[in-house]
């Protein structure tokens, strides 16, 4: 497959997304912050021969690239994480730089698709743009803070960058990006506090 001809099923994206063309776009533009530092992880499993980890990553590509309507990708991104799985590892040395291409062809294409239907930029609300705002937000934060139980610091860094996408009152993400610094810093334990709080703001 070349880098032109990755096929996005909207129909199916759609219909993943309970048919909400907002829902839709936040997922793509959600997909294009998150995708690229998966691919980095993946690509240092890898190298790291770290294959425990690597079928996770390949697990969330997969999911990732079915979510939208991105079958044949998210099909060639589950031949490999059943290949971890299988500890046939010469195939994911073989395949993973190709799954990669792929995977940033298709972020090329999501760019593009939502810079056609960009609009005008927007202040950050003081309210909740809509119902389902909120509950992508809670869902975000609550993600990270399970990550944050397991340990896993940078995922939950990057789950939290996400926040800014959707249309929340400004405080949240003035908030999201307190606690990402607190992570990045080392500051666990703030950064848990910070976020247990926002959590509660968010679902009163």
């Amino acid at each position: 497959m070349k880098r032109d001809t990755v096929i996005i099923d909207k129909t199916i994206g759609l219909a993943n997304c309970g048919g909400s063309e907002e829902l839709y776009r936040d997922t793509l533009e959600s997909l294009v912050i998150y995708v690229p530092k998966k691919l980095e992880h993946i690509k240092k499993c890898l190298d790291d021969n770290d294959y425990t980890n690597y079928i996770i990553e390949a697990h969330t590509l997969k999911s990732n690239a079915a979510l939208i309507g991105a079958e044949i990708l998210a099909a060639q991104a589950k031949e490999l994480e059943y290949a971890g799985k299988e500890n046939n590892y010469e195939v994911l040395h073989i395949k993973t730089a190709q799954l990669v291409v792929q995977y940033e062809a298709l972020l090329t294409q999501i760019k593009e698709t939502l810079e056609q239907g960009k609009d005008a930029c927007k202040e950050s609300p003081e309210v909740f743009g809509s119902e389902e705002d909120k509950e992508q937000c809670c869902r975000i934060l609550e993600e990270a803070q399970i990550m944050l139980e397991y340990g896993q610091t940078e995922d939950a860094s990057d789950t939290l960058e996400l926040v800014s996408i959707y249309n929340v009152p400004g405080m949240f993400i003035e908030q999201a990006e307190e606690i990402i610094k607190n992570l990045h810093d080392g500051e666990i334990n703030q950064g848990k506090r910070r976020l247990n709080q926002l959590i509660k703001e968010a679902v009163s």
